[in-house]
């Protein structure tokens, strides 16, 4: 997406996670530091990042959390969501790094997804 400046962020409480992607991850932040998680934010995440992201957050040991929460916000289009680097990611390959099949610590443990996007035809750059 160019300079679209999106962010992932986690937040973790002892039993939840949140990973978020966004331009206005701020209020995000707050509210979720409030509620106790810890949050970590990463900018302009390109799809080789992105990856990496995904699969080390799957990949951690969620035993100690009770769920799981990612929250994107991005550039997209119906089921799809751009990287920084203009790549389409579809929805369904982010929230499976998470099912049960790939993220075993979460079995069995509610894993949220929200996601807000301006809707495109074609990703934006510049």
């Amino acid at each position: 997406m160019g300079n679209m400046g999106n962010q992932l962020t986690q937040f973790q409480l002892k039993g939840q996670l949140c990973v978020c992607v966004c331009e206005f991850s701020d209020a995000l932040t707050k509210v979720f530091t409030e509620l106790k998680f810890h949050v970590e934010v990463h900018n302009d995440l390109t799809m080789e990042t992105l990856e990496k992201l995904l699969i080390s957050s799957s990949i951690i040991d969620h035993s100690n959390f009770d769920a799981f929460v990612c929250c994107l916000l991005t550039h997209g289009k119906l089921g799809v969501l751009y990287t920084s680097d203009a790549k389409p990611v579809r929805i369904l390959d982010i929230v499976e790094y998470f099912d049960d099949a790939h993220c075993e610590s979460l079995r069995g443990k509610p894993k949220m997804f929200f996601i807000q996007a301006c809707l495109t035809g074609e990703s934006k750059s510049n």
